[in-house]
């Protein structure tokens, strides 16, 4: 990863996947780091506001984030940016409608807002809610993050609930290879295993899953699903 953003220090997608990684290997000062790097290459750049965003969430500043970027947003009503970390900061406090308001107000100002995209997808997806729209914001996503792991979760999820399951495993397969410690993304892989018909590598799916998170919120499915498979 440090070889290839010395070799493209531009690329904003690589710069916010070195910060992704950063604070999975549990460094938020790198991933903080490298998210304001992509500020400085490109300011206008809505994405790395929401890495911030979910960087300052998951460290406790929730509030003082909150209140940071709605300020940005009102100094800055043509950039999408910031009223998308508005959309994530309330979505990690449980404020979804507020958030999904703020997602669509991201997307106003800027279609190809791909975090806004992505997360007013997978907020239809969970619950059951057009998704058709769902799958189209999914792919606007996939387009400028194609190898975020959150993103390649989204879409096969989608992909799955859509009855496309063969069309869910490369992304989902993706999204695993990405984040190999999120439990949730070899739950959802082993449904689209499951829907093809791959029982073994369901199986193995959902053992990962099991193993990586025994107490999900998942994990009563997760075990009725392995009893099924046995």
């Amino acid at each position: 990863m440090t070889a290839a953003l010395a070799g493209d220090p531009q690329r904003s997608a690589l710069l916010l996947l070195a910060s992704e990684v950063a604070e999975i290997a549990g460094d938020p000062a790198e991933a903080e780091r490298l998210a304001r790097t992509v500020l400085e290459v490109a300011p206008s750049e809505s994405d790395a506001y929401a890495r911030l965003a979910e960087i300052y969430g998951r460290s406790g500043r929730l509030q003082e984030a909150t209140e940071e970027f709605q300020r940005l947003s009102r100094q800055q009503p043509e950039s999408a940016g910031p009223i998308t970390a508005v959309g994530v900061l309330l979505q990690m406090q449980g404020r979804d409608d507020e958030a999904r308001q703020a997602y669509e107000q991201a997307l106003g100002i800027d279609p190809r807002a791909a975090i806004a995209a992505n997360n007013l997808a997978w907020m239809y997806a969970e619950r059951g809610e057009d998704l058709d729209a769902a799958l189209r914001l999914a792919q606007v996503a996939k387009a400028h993050l194609p190898a975020q792991p959150a993103v390649n979760d989204t879409l096969g999820w989608i992909y799955h609930l859509r009855g496309a399951s063969e069309l869910a495993i490369g992304p989902l397969e993706e999204a695993v290879r990405g984040a190999p410690s999120t439990a949730q993304y070899h739950f959802h892989l082993a449904h689209a295993y499951m829907a093809t018909g791959d029982r073994t590598k369901a199986r193995a799916a959902l053992e990962r899953a099991l193993e990586l998170e025994p107490d999900a919120p998942f994990a009563a499915e997760a075990s009725r699903l392995m009893a099924d498979l046995r």
